[in-house]
């Protein structure tokens, strides 16, 4: 079950993000607010409201996923999920395919 969710700033539609449950397994994918919209609380209040309703669906486990943060960068996304109670339980390598001239 895909359950979408949207914020907005005024009428404007800024920031949507989606809850999937598999049985009791949630996870939190395709969560964006728009560069103009940000720092106001859209994606904690879209973090919050995708947990909220697996736990009303009665998910037992939620995950989400997001860049690790390099030396020096900072990724609001990560201290956002940290901050609501996510934990990290490990870093996935992003392999990129290259093809080689012809």
């Amino acid at each position: 079950m895909a359950c979408p969710h949207a914020v907005w700033l005024g009428s404007e539609l800024v920031g949507t993000g989606t809850l999937a449950v598999r049985e009791n397994i949630g996870q939190l994918f395709a969560g964006a607010v728009l560069p103009h919209a940000r720092q106001r609380g859209g994606q904690t209040a879209l973090l919050g409201a995708r947990a909220r309703m697996a736990q009303e669906l009665g998910c037992t486990a939620l995950v989400a996923e997001t860049g690790a943060e390099g030396p020096g960068e900072h990724n609001s996304s990560l201290h956002n999920m940290l901050r609501l109670g996510f934990t990290v339980q490990y870093e996935r390598p992003n392999w990129i395919w290259t093809p080689e001239p012809s």
